[in-house]
């Protein structure tokens, strides 16, 4: 009888054994923990930036790891995925551009190229002009390059004499609206990308979006009769820096 009792309660124990692992599963993780560095391009620690991986959580496919550089620009983030993206951002600002690709690496050291100052994408400089002729559908194939642009903290950015107002106006007072953009009804907005060397001349003019019929090079030209900027400054020290401006040729009917 007692045999008989000892063996039903083993049975009983091993089938609720066997549901109990029957109902079990088990998420696995194919992480590691990411450490390293995040400097600038003058090789300076950035602090308090943010970073976060592009890949979702496997667990709740929503969470994604992250982290923040010190004061010395070290950071870990804890599981981190093998051969992930990260990107970065400070604060609510938009992603810096490019990303990082870690290629199963648990240690890097990050060198972030240098910042591009955004003159004025959101409000060009606008260069108007009486229409002469009927306008017409123009057929033209434009090659756009697009690009985010994020921000780095520097001690003085490189800047036009008078500031930023003083180089749109220099801008609206020396654009003229091309004669063979007229003739063909031309219009739109003209993005150039250009350096401003240590010295404060402007260099490395490249069209970021263009229109023809000479407007791109119009804008060029102006931006190359520019005066010197004062060039940017860290710790006393001038470098080389890259801005944009973007200027909108507009037809009216009066």
């Amino acid at each position: 009888m007692i045999k008989t009792l000892f063996f039903c309660c083993l049975a009983i124990l091993t089938a609720a054994f066997a549901s109990a692992q029957e109902k079990a599963h088990i998420i696995r993780r194919d992480t590691i923990n990411l450490r390293g560095y995040i400097y600038n391009e003058l090789g300076k620690p950035i602090r308090n930036l943010y970073l976060e991986s592009t890949r979702l959580d496997p667990e709740y496919n929503q969470f994604k790891a992250s982290s923040y550089t010190d004061t010395t620009g070290f950071f870990e983030i804890k599981g981190a995925k093998f051969n992930d993206t990260l990107r970065f951002r400070w604060g609510h600002a938009t992603y810096y551009t490019p990303e990082f690709y870690n290629r199963d690496s648990r240690y890097v050291v990050i060198y972030l190229p240098p910042k591009v100052i955004d003159i004025n994408s959101s409000n060009p400089v606008e260069v108007n002009h009486i229409r002469k002729y009927p306008p017409i559908i123009p057929s033209l194939n434009i090659k756009t390059f697009e690009g985010n642009v994020d921000y780095f903290e520097v001690h003085a950015p490189a800047v036009y004499p008078g500031g930023i107002i003083s180089f749109q106006n220099y801008l609206k007072n020396n654009l003229i609206y091309p004669e063979t953009a007229i003739k063909n009804n031309a219009e739109g907005t003209v993005q150039i990308e250009f350096t401003v060397e240590r010295d404060g001349s402007l260099i490395n003019f490249k069209i970021l979006r263009g229109i023809g019929y000479g407007c791109d090079q119009e804008v060029i030209n102006v931006l190359r009769r520019s005066a010197k900027w004062r060039p940017a400054i860290d710790n006393g020290r001038s470098y080389v820096m890259t801005g944009t401006v973007a200027v909108k040729f507009s037809l009216t009917d009066k």
